[in-house]
C-alpha cells in the first residue's frame, strides 16, 4: 500500500467514525449580572434556559425543568448565617440541620440542605450555598431538584452548579 493510499484510507476511516459518533453536547456561556463585578461566569448546556427572577436572582432551568440552579450576587455585610436563615424562611424551605463548609472560586461559605414545596405541593430537595466574596458582597447558588430527577439529569445539574465561577474586580 502506497503512502498516499494509506492516507486516503485513514482519512476515510476517520470521516466514517466521525459520522457514526454520537453528537457531543455543546454549551453556552452566561455572565450574571451581565455587566460589572462581582459576577458569575456560568457554562450552561445548550438545552438549559435562563430566566431572571423578581428578587434579582437568575434561574437556570434544565431542559425538562426537573432541576434549577438559582444564582445571586448581592451587596450585604450580614453574616452568612443570617442571609441563609432569611433566604430559607422566604423560600419557604425546611432545613434538615446539615451545613457543610464550601467555596466558590476561593470565596468561602457554607451549603445548607433542606426541602421546599413547589406550587403543586411536591417536595423538592434544596442545597443552598452562600459565600462571602468580600466585605461588601455575597453570592449564592441554590440547587433545587425534583424527586423524579434521573441520575443523568442530576449529574448535569450538579456539574452546572459546581462549575460556577465568580469573577471579581
Amino acid at each position: 500500500m502506497t503512502p498516499s493510499t494509506r492516507q486516503t484510507l485513514l482519512l476515510a476511516l476517520t470521516l466514517a467514525l466521525a459520522l457514526l459518533a454520537p453528537p457531543t453536547a455543546t454549551a453556552k456561556d452566561v455572565q450574571f449580572p451581565e455587566t460589572g463585578f462581582p459576577a458569575y461566569a456560568i457554562v450552561l448546556p445548550d438545552d438549559w434556559t435562563t430566566q431572571p427572577a423578581d428578587q434579582g436572582n437568575l434561574l437556570l432551568f434544565s431542559a425538562n425543568r426537573n432541576a434549577v440552579v438559582v444564582v445571586l450576587v448581592a451587596k450585604s455585610a450580614d453574616s452568612l448565617e443570617k442571609i441563609a436563615k432569611d433566604a430559607l424562611a422566604q423560600a419557604p424551605a425546611v432545613p434538615d440541620g446539615r451545613k457543610n463548609p464550601t467555596e466558590i472560586s476561593g470565596c468561602e461559605g457554607f451549603t445548607w440542605f433542606g426541602t421546599m414545596k413547589n406550587a403543586k405541593n411536591l417536595a423538592l430537595a434544596l442545597e443552598m450555598t452562600v459565600v462571602r466574596i468580600d466585605a461588601e458582597h455575597v453570592a449564592s447558588a441554590s440547587l433545587i431538584l425534583a424527586p423524579d430527577i434521573t441520575p443523568a439529569d442530576e449529574s448535569t445539574a450538579r456539574l452546572v452548579r459546581n462549575g460556577l465561577k465568580l469573577l471579581k474586580k
